[in-house]
């Protein structure tokens, strides 16, 4: 798709700095004027006239910052008159420049949530549209985490493709996790593929779960992402719901598409208690082949409701795991949950 710029960006963008003067009202730029140059304040808030002034004075377009940050990084991201990284790309300013850690002009406009007629610009001047940052993020991954929806219209529709990541850095599951739903709703209008599994073998249901955004996992489900799909050969996504979700409707949403609420692990895993601190000795829990995800919600889960919601779904308290131990076992030693009516539920089937 063409991508169409204003007629001022355009006449901006292809003229030198010297006759880029004339189009903006003359401003006398002195060494106190330009003397923050190369730094967010002076570049967010000065005008494409104060700009195009300093560089007219023969400040550099090109500079950078100990991080290799540009003045057009700065402009690109936090100033919201388009005219002004029109200035910084007619004196020259490079559109892929990189900081030390990958970092584009573009990768900045997308996380600070810039304007996107500046994505137009350094697309017309050539910039690539999906630069990996060292951390193999691209600006539509940083769009989609931050929410920014029309930053991440605008890269569609100049051609990015909506599965277009590496790694983890995949924008759907990314917009997923994040509780981003108007991302999430344009990525999958322009193509996104609600099954694609990343680097870990996890899909954008599952950051979904995690993040316990509902609407994002009915949304999901309804574009077809499978409820079934287990980590290779190890939990499913019911699992993790069971143990980590605190909105017993996301279990209701995943049984009701298809997931196996009496499904079991058929090797060791490794999951983070949620109610020890990151690092702790203990911190780690490894439930045994055989566990479902009512064994994971016993032993885990801090919400009463989605080990109710399990039970009215067909979750089975007679399993054991390949310890030998039943939901009721795992449950029983949490003397926070006596305080709910679930914990009782749990202790009174055992004996039907």
């Amino acid at each position: 798709m063409t991508l169409m710029l204003t007629d001022r960006l355009k006449t901006a963008l292809a003229l030198p700095v010297t006759a880029l003067l004339i189009l903006v009202p003359a401003v006398a730029a002195g060494a106190e004027t330009c003397a923050p140059w190369n730094t967010r304040d002076f570049l967010s808030a000065a005008g494409a006239d104060e700009i195009a002034a300093c560089l007219e004075a023969g400040t550099p377009a090109t500079a950078r910052d100990a991080e290799g940050r540009t003045p057009l990084h700065w402009a690109a991201a936090y100033n919201p008159d388009p005219a002004a990284s029109a200035a910084l790309l007619a004196a020259g300013a490079n559109p892929d420049a990189r900081t030390l850690t990958g970092i584009a002009p573009l990768h900045m406009l997308a996380e600070a949530g810039g304007a996107p007629e500046v994505v137009e610009l350094l697309a017309a001047a050539g910039a690539k549209l999906a630069p990996r940052s060292e951390e193999l993020a691209t600006p539509l991954a940083e769009a989609a985490r931050r929410g920014h929806v029309e930053i991440v219209r605008t890269l569609l529709e100049a051609g990015v493709a909506p599965d277009d990541g590496e790694g983890t850095q995949i924008p759907l599951h990314v917009a997923a996790g994040h509780g981003r739903a108007g991302v999430v709703e344009v990525l999958l209008d322009y193509g996104a593929d609600p099954a694609l599994q990343n680097v870990l073998g996890s899909t954008a249901l599952h950051d979904a779960v995690l993040g316990n955004h509902l609407e994002i996992v009915e949304r999901l489900l309804a574009a077809g992402a499978p409820a079934d799909i287990a980590y290779p050969g190890n939990e499913t996504i019911l699992h993790i719901a069971a143990a980590y979700s605190k909105d017993a409707g996301i279990i209701e949403a995943l049984v009701a598409a298809g997931a196996n609420p009496n499904a079991r692990l058929k090797a060791e895993s490794v999951i983070y208690d949620p109610e020890k601190a990151f690092g702790d000795t203990d911190f780690a829990v490894r439930p045994p082949p055989g566990s479902t995800p009512l064994h994971y919600a016993a032993r885990l889960s801090r919400a009463p409701g989605v080990i109710d919601a399990l039970l009215d779904n067909g979750a089975r308290t007679d399993l054991l795991d390949n310890n030998g131990k039943t939901a009721w076992d795992l449950i029983a030693p949490r003397e926070a949950m006596k305080a709910h009516e679930v914990y009782w539920r749990l202790n009174d089937l055992r004996f039907e």
